[in-house]
């Protein structure tokens, strides 16, 4: 326990800034009705029958003439989109359907995902199914906290504030979103970063917090080679980022073992799934030269990293819209964020940065080029939204010669931070409560959706959610305001 009254006051400060948090996110899990996440359907169907169905109990049906798992009937596909991509409906439809009723399903994995996700998702089903998926998300959540407060806690204190940045600019209010959702780009974004900051603060750091940090690496490669194809092949990627960023000695050959191997079995995961096919859509009309194919797939590239903050890809089944004043805020946000980590530049920052812009420009770009059809327009954002924080971080954290961001810049950034998350809170909660052509500030009045037995509101989980991020914000700003003001000590990555 801390002794003096400084080392107290910083504690309880923590413990706040921990329970805030916790509780902020919450507020997103319970925002949205099951099935609400893109393609849940056929996430929650693998969920229930993971795969190979044959062997999990899982009784086989048939539908339309085809194969097909039974599921309770809330989980299947008529009724749990049922209030997809409609965003004037709310989610009151989805309550018709039975936990005890069971309907055939076409919507399984058979291949398209690597073995993990689904499977200790499955540990959690229950006879409910509204519980089950609270208790899924939670558990989402939760390995998302302790793994980025545990980096948090054993990292130095400049790669600590450049994370803390980077998590809640790049995350809010998208990757929020999908953290504590079902999808398995939960488990990407989490252990993608953690692999990331995990490796990075163990080549900073000696002794016990070393090997912690080697730790929470080695458990985000976990969840990432668990999770989606492109996911593990990110590590392969950041791999090859951290080759620049890092300046490699004889004594730092455990994290060079880690990167290594990690990127390995990522390439082996990603080249074991039919991750890239689900990608693709099929080329229409006369075939393109390829001038008109790179310049229409280029084209659309500031309109695809819009979309790391919901610009035309909202939450939802795309039917969400953050169009406006989420997604434009947030890109002020981020570009503040670029422009303070562009203050200083190395070639090894240069060559790590061109890394993963390469890998987040030139993948949807390449396979639109190869297939002959402009596939950056359609190519979902979140997919490659992992390397997006991957890269804030870099940006912030490598030839930190002098402060950040100086406190009234912080403050600044806090408070778009704030709005940012009241709004898209809300916004979520209108849509599936309401539906989104209604403007209802007291929504727990009329709600024709909320979950059976809730104990509070809507308006209740929208005020807890806003005040708690507020003050999550405010003591990451009380706790770190003297590193924010100090000039950092002359040290690069790589040193």
């Amino acid at each position: 326990m801390p002794t003096s009254a400084s080392q107290r006051r910083t504690f309880v400060a923590a413990l706040i800034l921990v329970a805030a948090a916790i509780v902020a996110s919450l507020a997103w899990v319970v925002a949205s009705p099951v099935g609400s996440s893109p393609d849940e359907d056929f996430h929650v169907g693998s969920m229930w029958c993971p795969p190979p169905v044959d062997e999990t109990g899982c009784q086989i049906s048939t539908k339309d003439g085809e194969k097909a798992v039974m599921v309770p009937q809330s989980l299947a596909k008529e009724y749990v989109t049922c209030y997809a991509f409609d965003h004037n409906n709310s989610a009151q439809c989805a309550l018709n359907a039975s936990d005890e009723e069971l309907a055939p399903t076409l919507r399984w994995d058979d291949g398209n995902y690597p073995w993990g996700y689904y499977q200790f998702q499955h540990l959690l089903v229950g006879s409910d199914t509204a519980r089950s998926v609270l208790a899924m998300r939670l558990v989402n959540t939760m390995i998302a906290l302790a793994l980025m407060g545990a980096i948090l806690l054993l990292a130095d204190a400049a790669l600590r504030l450049s994370l803390g940045v980077a998590l809640v600019t790049g995350w809010v209010p998208m990757g929020l979103y999908f953290v504590t959702s079902l999808n398995p780009s939960s488990w990407a974004l989490t252990g993608t970063l953690a692999f990331t900051a995990g490796l990075l603060g163990a080549c900073r750091s000696s002794g016990w917090r070393r090997w912690g940090l080697d730790a929470c690496a080695a458990a985000g490669a976990v969840l990432a080679c668990t999770s989606r194809g492109d996911s593990a092949f990110f590590l392969f990627v950041i791999t090859a980022a951290l080759a620049f960023a890092v300046r490699w000695r004889r004594d730092r050959w455990p994290e060079a073992l880690l990167a290594v191997v990690s990127s390995i079995i990522g390439i082996i995961v990603m080249r074991s799934t039919n991750v890239a096919s689900t990608h693709l859509a099929t080329a229409e009309g006369e075939p393109r030269s390829l001038i008109s194919l790179v310049g229409g797939n280029m084209s659309y590239l500031p309109q695809y990293f819009a979309g790391f903050y919901g610009y035309r890809w909202g939450p939802g089944w795309l039917d969400v819209d953050y169009n406006g004043s989420v997604s434009t805020v947030g890109l002020v946000i981020a570009g503040a964020v670029f422009v303070a980590g562009a203050r200083t530049w190395s070639w090894r920052k240069a060559m790590t940065l061109l890394m993963l812009v390469g890998a987040m420009a030139g993948v949807p770009t390449l396979l639109g080029i190869l297939q002959g059809f402009n596939n950056v327009a359609t190519y979902q954002p979140r997919y490659m939204m992992p390397l997006w924080i991957v890269f804030l971080f870099f940006m912030l954290t490598m030839e930190r010669r002098e402060r950040t961001l100086s406190r009234p810049q912080a403050a600044a950034v806090g408070v778009l931070l704030v709005g940012t998350h009241f709004w898209a809170l809300f916004v979520l909660l209108l849509r599936y409560t309401h539906g989104s052509s209604v403007l209802m500030l007291n929504m727990s009045k009329t709600a024709v959706w909320w979950w059976p037995g809730a104990p509070v509101g809507p308006n209740m989980v929208w005020a807890l959610g806003t005040v708690c991020f507020a003050a999550a914000i405010t003591f990451a700003l009380l706790l770190t305001r003297e590193e924010v003001d100090e000039k950092p000590r002359t040290e690069a990555v790589e040193a």
